[in-house]
């Protein structure tokens, strides 16, 4: 059982759903870090090299839920091995580059409510926010996505061996 809740089966193509969001959300999450002219381009730029091992991983599970074989289940573990390096690289990214990269002592992040904020005279489309509060809302999402990739990959690993001799996988 997974989660003690559904097959484990059920639960890997739930795994592999959140994978997929994480990384539209993520790339989402890029489009307006590049967007955003107080960031240095090599924050976005770093941003996306580290969304690259993402988008493989969600290659992995695309090519399972097409085709259950003994071979697109052996990337599976390796995929969640691969999306938690990622994950961790993009938290640990973030937080050197906003702490010792990011020059203003506040994070200018997009309005996403322009009423909410109409009585700004100078007209931004950017609000202050502190460094700490940046890493906070931003840097959270990559570590349990890192954290779930790995419990996942040991879960994974283990139903993958069990089906290894086998042409589709069951449960």
């Amino acid at each position: 059982m997974f989660c003690c809740c559904m097959s484990l089966k059920c639960g890997i193509i739930f795994i592999g759903i959140i994978l997929i969001i994480d990384f539209f959300l993520e790339c989402l999450n890029l489009y307006f870090i590049a967007e955003n002219p107080y960031f240095d381009s090599i924050y976005p730029t770093i941003f996306a090299i580290i969304l690259i091992p993402l988008a493989v991983v969600c290659g992995f599970f695309f090519y399972w839920f097409c085709k259950d074989s003994r071979e697109s289940r052996k990337l599976l573990p390796i995929g969640l091995i691969i999306g938690a390096i990622a994950e961790l690289a993009l938290f640990i990214w973030i937080i050197v580059y906003i702490c010792f990269i990011y020059q203003p002592k506040s994070v200018y992040v997009n309005k996403w409510d322009k009423q909410e904020y109409s009585d700004d005279s100078d007209g931004s489309h950017y609000q202050k926010q502190s460094k700490a509060t940046y890493i906070f809302n931003h840097a959270l999402s990559p570590l349990f996505g890192a954290l779930l990739y790995w419990t996942s990959y040991c879960i994974v690993r283990d139903w993958e061996k069990r089906h290894a001799n086998q042409d589709r996988s069951y449960g």
